[in-house]
């Protein structure tokens, strides 16, 4: 049935699925009864029907995720009693590098390409600035 409702919602599209407000309620209400091996085919992914479930309004705590988890036969992340995120990263500053590629486009109407990278230990930077376009990757 709920496949039959997403085809529905589909042929209604042009180009990207836009389903209404009923549309999420219905999909979100009967993809419950598919078998997970089904639940595969549908056109939104599960992360997807948790966000519709938020958005109308249905709280879903982490001992529901944890428990639907189990019930899929797959193992919750652990608590961890490592390092916070900005622990992490004060650790390891000194190897970590962060890099961009642009262009810039000047006044005279000439485009520079430039490769920056700035050091995260010391937040030093370097950029390196050519007139000619990198090769194709590949």
């Amino acid at each position: 049935m709920v496949l039959r409702h997403q085809l529905a919602v589909l042929c209604r599209q042009v180009a990207v699925p836009r389903p209404s407000w009923a549309d999420r309620a219905i999909i979100s209400a009967l993809a419950r009864l598919l078998s997970r091996r089904r639940r595969c085919h549908l056109f939104v992914t599960p992360r997807t029907l948790l966000r519709w479930h938020a958005d109308l309004g249905r709280k879903v705590s982490p001992a529901t995720v944890w428990a639907i988890l189990k019930k899929a036969g797959v193992d919750p992340a652990p608590r961890r009693s490592g390092p916070t995120w900005a622990q992490f990263l004060k650790a390891q500053a000194s190897g970590i590098l962060a890099c961009d590629f642009f262009n810039v486009e000047t006044v005279m109407l000439a485009r520079l390409y430039c490769f920056a990278v700035v050091e995260h230990a010391t937040r030093g930077s370097t950029c390196s600035v050519s007139r000619r376009a990198p090769p194709p990757a590949g």
